[in-house]
């Protein structure tokens, strides 16, 4: 069962908040699960990545409420596309994940996360996803360029952290 979130968290992730695709994905599937979450957390973006990887991984039955939210999220300016320097980046930043993690980069998923992380630094939102491996590696990485707001979600207890 999702907590209330902690008021001096909720300040620090409310004003602007990125959700990572696996939060979404298990929204669509187990709409119970967050269901606090997204009621605590108001107007949250979403990263046009996400809405690709969802689409890739819809289900029969999924496209129509996929479909529904994706025109929300339009209608409401909340989808952030990544931008040619993001790409330049996003280059950038996968070298470093191979050289310092010996990260297998030709991963489309880690390229991806990598948009998504650089997606939340351009609109200063916090990025909350269920990915702590991952996310963790590319905050470090990315440490030089840009600063990366990153809330790690618990599924189990609803607990989110901030991540220095």
């Amino acid at each position: 069962m999702m907590k209330e979130i902690p008021k001096s968290l909720l300040y620090e992730i409310h004003s602007r908040t990125l959700i990572d695709t696996n939060i979404w994905i298990v929204n669509i599937r187990f709409p119970l699960t967050y269901q606090e979450f997204f009621r605590q957390v108001r107007r949250p973006f979403i990263s046009v990545i996400s809405i690709t990887e969802l689409l890739i991984g819809v289900r029969p039955g999924e496209e129509r409420d996929l479909q529904r939210e994706r025109e929300r999220y339009v209608r409401t300016n909340r989808v952030v596309v990544p931008t040619q320097n993001d790409y330049y980046t996003l280059g950038e930043i996968l070298l470093d994940l191979k050289k310092q993690y010996s990260q297998d980069i030709r991963q489309l998923g880690i390229a991806h996360d990598v948009l998504i992380a650089l997606a939340a630094f351009e609109i200063g939102a916090t990025l909350i996803t269920e990915n702590r491996r991952d996310f963790v590696r590319i905050k470090a990485v990315m440490a030089p360029r840009r600063t990366l707001k990153l809330g790690i979600i618990d599924r189990e207890t609803g607990n989110i952290e901030l991540v220095e």
